[in-house]
């Protein structure tokens, strides 16, 4: 499975239903023709509920891939500054272990010179 979900694209086919049920379709004089007012505006009102639910689906859709991605990124985050945590660590251990040396062979070279 992807890591990236699919965002809800408004196709050809939807967008050809929703033309067939536009105020397109409606003849110039509709009352001349018989359509009722309850008619047009049923004719009118399908295309904007499809719309509207459509909006919402790619709303929600997106919503959630934006929160999957500030989860990825906070995780990342929270994995850099362990990371951090950790070279600060080291860095630490490291400067010790050179700070032993050196102490070491300044010893090792007294007792050297005092042995002479």
């Amino acid at each position: 499975m992807s890591k990236f979900n699919k965002i809800t694209i408004l196709g050809n086919k939807e967008k050809d239903y929703l033309m067939a049920k536009s105020a397109a379709v409606l003849p110039k004089n509709p009352s001349e023709q018989g359509w009722s007012a309850e008619r047009i505006l049923r004719t009118l009102h399908e295309p904007l509920q499809v719309i509207f639910k459509w909006l919402q689906q790619t709303q929600d859709q997106t919503n959630e891939e934006v929160n999957r991605i500030t989860n990825d990124i906070d995780d990342i985050l929270n994995e850099i500054e362990a990371l951090q945590l950790r070279a600060s660590a080291l860095e630490e251990t490291t400067n010790v272990t050179h700070v032993n040396r050196f102490v070491a062979i300044e010893q090792d070279k007294q007792y050297h010179s005092n042995g002479d």
